[in-house]
């Protein structure tokens, strides 16, 4: 087991994926100071990006408190790399995947090029269940895609039947029933984010 010193690491939910240029000033920033790393396949890295995921005994006592911060050290927590990219990972108690972090430009190339020699490892754990969430949206998108969502759900609660119709008739021309249009929305929205959703954005903002 390799270890690496002095990166930051910013989690999120183990279904988000923020890359460095997403994090904000609110996020919880952890500076830490010394981490394990481990070198994977990327059939296993991609199991980190597309299934809940359940460490067992043998890999979480190999990494138990043996993340390092500034404030103290974290239980379950260490780096993953398949030499294309480099995801922090944390676990629960009872080994279940929960937080997921990507790591700065210039760190990521540091660890790479830090484990770059040392062999795959195959680590322990199971894969529970695909993410039931569209986990390639970007942050950015999830949090427009949720504000549509809130206004349509307040508009057709309220009744305002006709901005649901205003703003269902931006992206279809179908003839419907309001409810069908109303339905229609919340679908094309929940599954899909293409250029075509934006207006529905720009809209809501002008009306706020």
């Amino acid at each position: 087991m390799k270890m690496i010193e002095d990166i930051v690491l910013n989690f999120s939910s183990y279904q988000e994926t923020w890359d460095f240029f997403e994090w904000k000033k609110k996020d919880t920033i952890l500076r830490v100071q010394k981490i394990p790393v481990f070198r994977i396949s990327s059939f296993q890295m991609n199991d980190f990006f597309s299934f809940q995921v359940k460490g067992k005994p043998s890999f979480l006592k190999c990494i138990e408190n043996q993340t390092i911060t500034e404030k103290g050290t974290l239980l379950y927590v260490c780096l993953l790399t398949d030499l294309n990219k480099v995801i922090g990972v944390g676990f629960d108690e009872e080994g279940f995947f929960q937080n997921k972090s990507m790591l700065l430009l210039e760190e990521e190339e540091y660890v790479i090029q830090s484990i770059s020699k040392e062999e795959e490892e195959n680590i322990s754990y199971e894969r529970i269940k695909p993410y039931q969430e569209l986990f390639f949206f970007t942050r950015k998108e999830k949090e427009m895609r949720k504000k549509i969502l809130d206004e349509i759900h307040l508009l057709y609660e309220k009744k305002h039947y006709d901005e649901i119709h205003y703003l269902y008739h931006e992206i279809s021309n179908k003839k419907r029933s309001v409810k069908e249009e109303y339905h229609f929305l919340i679908k094309a929205v929940t599954f899909s984010f293409s250029k075509e959703l934006y207006p529905l954005y720009e809209i809501i903002q002008l009306t706020q």
